[in-house]
């Protein structure tokens, strides 16, 4: 049996027999710039398992290339890089080929037990970065707008000094035009919004990493963007970014109540995008309204999947 055909039939054997504590921390971490969602991270001594939903499980192997491996006969130490080995969707283990220096015997062995332990973890993680690197208000140095998160301080000299806030693009979250805004082929809300942000930081904007736990002097902006726009235009821009943002912004751990709330009624037409996401969400306010958005979005679901089959069978018969 080749090495794929044993890794997924092994879905049906007993399960291995593993200390978690020992070998498994997990977390979870704001997926930045932009904010995509909260991005679960499964790290052994070995290898790493990211999902950005809960269903889709990215197997990342540590490696050292033939170079790296050099550097390491002169007394360097080596980049720590990732491989990509396997993935696991719905419990369905694909793998990857492997560069011929890799441990493929070691690899499988890592896979197998991760496969394991991902039956048993209750989602979503513990959130991890508590340092935030936030774009700060021209008028008076607040934070503004969220720009990176880390989790741990000794990695914070590794990011670079941006200081301009980035908005989830259009090619991801397509924010509907009005008509007008068709008829005069205005630019997405989602651009400008980010135009917005960036100019309200000054024409020489600063930012600064907070410790979100111990710097309680600050008001972070919840949502990760300043909500405080007076005129009606930069509201309007901001409220619909944010309601079509809003399945992907339950996914955090630091929604107050009236917040969340809030949030899962914007969430209300954007069903299937919170069917992806639930699974993330720490806390459910209105339990009723998100299983019937969940309803809809399985409706829907079932709906697409009926076309696709259908058009798939009419190309077949061509």
């Amino acid at each position: 049996m080749n090495t794929f055909s044993r890794l997924r039939y092994s879905y049906y054997r007993e399960p291995i027999k593993f200390d978690a504590t020992d070998m498994f921390q997990t977390y979870s971490k704001r997926q930045l710039p932009p904010f995509y969602a909260q991005v679960q991270i499964i790290k052994t001594p070995k290898a790493r398992v990211v999902s950005i939903d809960g269903k889709h499980w990215e197997i990342q192997y540590e490696h050292i290339s033939r170079n790296q491996g050099m550097l390491l006969q002169f007394g360097s130490k080596p980049i720590k890089s990732y491989i990509r080995v396997a993935e696991i969707i719905e419990h369905e283990l694909n793998v990857f080929a492997l560069p011929p220096t890799a441990d493929r015997d070691d690899i499988d062995k890592h896979i197998l037990e991760i496969q394991d332990f991902i039956k048993t973890v209750t989602l979503p993680f513990p959130a991890k970065d508590l340092f935030e690197y936030w774009l700060l208000d021209a008028k008076n140095e607040r934070p503004l707008a969220l720009i990176f998160s880390c989790c741990e301080a000794h990695k914070i000299p590794s990011f670079p000094e941006k200081t301009a806030w980035t908005a989830l693009p259009a090619s991801i979250m397509t924010i509907e035009s009005t008509e007008q805004e068709k008829a005069t082929e205005t630019p997405p809300v989602n651009y400008r919004l980010e135009t917005l942000v960036n100019k309200r930081a000054g024409f020489k904007p600063k930012a600064k990493w907070f410790n979100r736990y111990t710097d309680t002097s600050e008001s972070f902006p919840n949502l990760l963007v300043s909500n405080d726009w007076e005129d009606e235009y930069e509201n309007d821009l901001y409220t619909r970014y944010i309601e079509h943002q809003s399945p992907r912004l339950l996914t955090l751990h630091c929604l107050d109540h009236s917040e969340r709330s809030h949030l899962e009624e914007c969430a209300k037409t954007h069903a299937l995008e919170v069917e992806r996401f639930y699974r993330l969400y720490p806390e459910v306010i209105n339990q009723p309204v998100i299983n019937g958005i969940r309803v809809e979005a399985r409706m829907r679901q079932a709906v697409l999947n009926q076309s696709l089959q259908s058009n798939h069978k009419r190309y077949r018969q061509q």
